[in-house]
């Protein structure tokens, strides 16, 4: 049985012939395999809703294709020869050169960093202004129309409001970096800077984890990790991130008054 987590691909065969396939812009047929790519958002109010986008199985994003895999990899389907099919199928289209069709479509939908151009901009997280010239995280969209007419949206985001969302930061802003020098949306005299910014996710060894591994069950006063920072010659800013990013995820760390309590 796969798991029904919201932020999985799906892997089925189309319930009905009324879903179109993002990628050929042609209707799926119903009972033929399709893949549906998450695309979580975020409501006004706070609330994560995910949708999915539905494709052909050739005809998924090339970017979208090793997640499915390793999900595959991972979950059982209930029908085990939709599931070798798809495994084989995506593995092989990992072994040819993608057209240039497939490169745009993927240059389209990846995120990037910039520096905002005015004002005007609200981060779609915290719902604050983004200031001019200050570095955010705009993240693509592909708007389709009924009448087939297609364009390019953007959603954008503090930076530390879209590194908070993630479970591996340091891996997130390295690709967006990496992404958005492609992209020549930054260049190479603005990566110290950025980089510098989030010295807390390069330091090697900081003593960080190992003082968070000690909160336990029992809540623990702000004083103690305070004098265990010190110990440790660590900056307890760097403790607060760490907790702050936790809290995001909602699932490691809940504060109280003067505490902070690990979650079981």
């Amino acid at each position: 049985m796969s798991s029904d987590r919201s932020d999985n691909p799906k892997v089925e065969f189309a319930k009905s012939g009324r879903s179109k396939c993002r990628g050929c812009q042609e209707k799926i047929s119903k009972d033929i395999p399709r893949i549906g790519i998450p695309s979580p958002f975020t409501t006004p109010k706070g609330e994560v809703i995910t949708s999915y986008r539905y494709y052909h199985v050739k005809c998924i994003p090339r970017y979208a294709i090793q997640d499915v895999i390793s999900f595959l990899t991972k979950e059982k389907l209930d029908d085990s020869n939709l599931q070798n099919d798809t495994l084989a199928s995506l593995n092989q289209m990992l072994q040819t050169e993608p057209s240039k069709e497939i490169k745009s479509e993927q240059q389209i939908q990846e995120p990037f960093l910039e520096y905002a151009k005015s004002s005007r901009g609200k981060c779609r997280h915290c719902e604050e202004k983004i200031e001019k010239n200050s570095l955010r995280a705009a993240e693509p969209a592909l708007v389709e129309l009924d009448d087939d007419r297609r364009f390019v949206t953007h959603k954008y985001y503090h930076l530390d409001c879209y590194l908070n969302n993630s479970n591996e930061p340091k891996t997130l802003i390295n690709t967006l970096i990496d992404i958005s020098l492609n992209k020549q949306t930054i260049d190479e005299g603005q990566v110290e800077e950025i980089k510098g910014r989030f010295s807390d996710l390069y330091a090697e060894g900081t003593g960080v984890d190992e003082i968070l591994a000690t909160i336990g069950v029992e809540a623990v006063t702000f004083t103690i990790l305070r004098s265990r920072a010190k110990e440790q010659g660590v900056k307890f800013e760097q403790i607060e991130k760490a907790i702050d990013r936790g809290l995001v995820q909602g699932e490691i760390f809940k504060p109280t008054p003067d505490t902070v309590q690990k979650l079981s």
